[in-house]
């Protein structure tokens, strides 16, 4: 089975960011599409660890799947491939115990899908009003990036076995611009986990996303703007 490389031409004209994340995630649903264990398998052993400092025992096949069949063209922006490996391995533990992914079956944030998840869950409040997993969200936003990948593998492992999607090129996004100062990323997940809105009807979970995807799309360029300047 051929396994697809380039996302559909509707993304023609997008930024160099947004066509390398759909990229990415494109050739990572390739994976899972072409049935692809062994590649799944070798990304999920080097979770939690960083590109150069892999074992020297898995160094070999994790670099020339990373490099050779995942990474697109980050057109200058070497310091990003982190960001991406990251995302890969969080990718293919969410794989674990399923046949077959869902492209496109979930949109919106990481605070969003966390927030089904715990309805899913039904967690029961303790005395001081907050849920196992409230707290478990609190420590995801408070966390600061020599943590992310710590917090971020605990709450997709659980995701992955309650069968809730993850919007990757999302969430690759959003780890992108995790150290922005003013903390955008913090704030729009906090506000899709905590906030009062429900998306109870297609209708409502549409508009969400559509606000979500331009507020964090404007975001990336007002940042790309100011590193030109």
């Amino acid at each position: 089975m051929n396994v697809p490389t380039t996302p559909t031409d509707s993304h023609v004209g997008d930024d160099p960011r947004t066509i390398a994340v759909e990229q990415f995630v494109w050739r990572l649903q390739g994976l899972v599409v072409a049935e692809d264990r062994a590649s799944l398998a070798h990304l999920r052993r080097a979770a939690g660890e960083w590109l150069g400092e892999l074992p020297a025992k898995r160094r070999g096949p994790v670099l020339s799947l990373f490099y050779g069949k995942l990474l697109p063209d980050l057109a200058g922006r070497q310091e990003r491939e982190e960001d991406f490996f990251l995302v890969a391995t969080l990718f293919a533990i969410a794989q674990m115990g399923h046949d077959r992914s869902q492209p496109g079956s979930f949109r919106g944030n990481l605070g969003r899908a966390l927030r089904f998840l715990k309805a899913a869950k039904d967690q029961l409040r303790t005395e001081a009003g907050a849920s196992p997993m409230d707290r478990r969200v609190v420590a995801l936003l408070d966390a600061p990036r020599e943590a992310l990948a710590f917090r971020l593998r605990q709450v997709v492992r659980i995701l992955g076995t309650e069968h809730i999607g993850v919007d990757w090129a999302l969430l690759l996004r959003d780890v992108m611009d995790w150290d922005r100062p003013n903390r955008q990323v913090q704030r729009r997940w906090a506000r899709a986990y905590f906030g009062k809105r429900p998306a109870t009807t297609n209708e409502s979970r549409e508009g969400e996303t559509r606000s979500e995807e331009t507020e964090s799309q404007d975001e990336a360029a007002g940042a790309a703007k100011e590193k030109e300047e």
